[in-house]
């Protein structure tokens, strides 16, 4: 009796191991493309986006408000620094940044706030724009006097499909603060 039911487990534990869908990892060094803005700013986007615009300098970006534009086929990856001379507090710049996505007619978006590999702490914004059948979600870092977003805007089917594959890469975002 013993020896069946101990048969019953392992043959449980090999279904369970079998039906359990499998993983992947996506190596971002062998899979993307590192972009350096300045010597402040760099992150890696998929090696299958093409830059669609860039500064006439690269390092103007870190100096001026500017987007850089990635694209595959319907997939659209941003990265921007907006100026932002306020005193306000992360808190705040948060709840303004919302507000103003949700001015421009985004709905359902939430917000959270993990912490990146290279050790800074981000808003994440998700959410969507009923109007074009989009989803995005931005990766939001505010300084004193600067905001840095790296974002993937798409149609929803996309975005559902390849969200995880993208959110490896927008995680990437790394800020040199000194």
């Amino acid at each position: 009796m013993k020896r069946i039911k101990w048969l019953l487990a392992c043959a449980c534990v090999l279904l369970l191991a079998g039906c359990q869908e499998e993983s992947t990892t996506t190596n971002v060094v062998k899979e993307g493309t590192l972009y350096e803005v300045g010597t402040e700013v760099d992150f890696y986007y998929p090696s299958s986006f093409t830059l669609t615009n860039q500064a006439d300098d690269a390092a103007a970006i870190a100096t001026t408000s500017n987007t850089i534009q990635f694209q595959d086929d319907d997939e659209l990856l941003i990265y921007m620094i907006t100026y932002d001379a306020t005193e306000n507090t992360s808190d705040e710049k948060k709840v303004f940044y919302v507000s103003e996505l949700e001015q421009y007619g985004a709905t359902g978006v939430t917000v959270s706030q993990p912490i990146l590999e290279s050790g800074i702490t981000v808003y994440e914004v998700t959410g969507y724009y009923n109007d074009i059948g989009m989803r995005f979600k931005h990766i939001v870092y505010f300084s004193e006097d600067k905001t840095y977003i790296y974002a993937y805007r798409a149609d929803t089917v996309t975005y559902e499909s390849r969200i995880d594959y993208i959110t490896t890469f927008l995680k990437t975002l790394t800020i040199d603060k000194t």
